[in-house]
């Protein structure tokens, strides 16, 4: 499975307040994100005694690094709806620990760039 290739987009359905776009915001947390997420003793040892998660598996977290790529609108671009935003073509199971991630800095951090830039 680790070796299945993911493709997924991130996109949104409507602009806030019947705007008539939004504004890319988010892609500095999610780059930081991925250069930094990392699982500790203290996880893999909470992931060991409260998941089944294999020994192998735990061993593929405690060395986790992001190898996949990402395409992105660059930060403060006018984005509009049903439009991909991001793109995420990565081994499968990275592209799952980076998704919920990606989908809240994406969503919390355009919606706050279009309220702003309407005021």
């Amino acid at each position: 499975m680790e070796d299945t290739i993911a493709v997924f987009d991130a996109f949104y359905r409507k602009n806030p307040d019947e705007g008539g776009f939004s504004i890319f915001s988010g892609l500095d947390d999610i780059i930081d994100y991925v250069e930094n997420i990392h699982f500790d003793d203290e996880d893999i040892e909470y992931f060991r005694k409260n998941t089944k998660f294999s020994e192998e598996f735990l061993t593929y977290l405690k060395n986790f690094k992001f190898t996949g790529d990402i395409w992105a609108f660059p930060e403060g671009s006018a984005m509009f709806p049903s439009e991909p935003i991001v793109t995420v073509r990565a081994p499968i199971i990275e592209a799952q620990i980076l998704e919920t991630y990606l989908l809240l800095s994406l969503n919390y951090g355009s919606l706050v760039a279009t309220k702003t830039n309407r005021i």
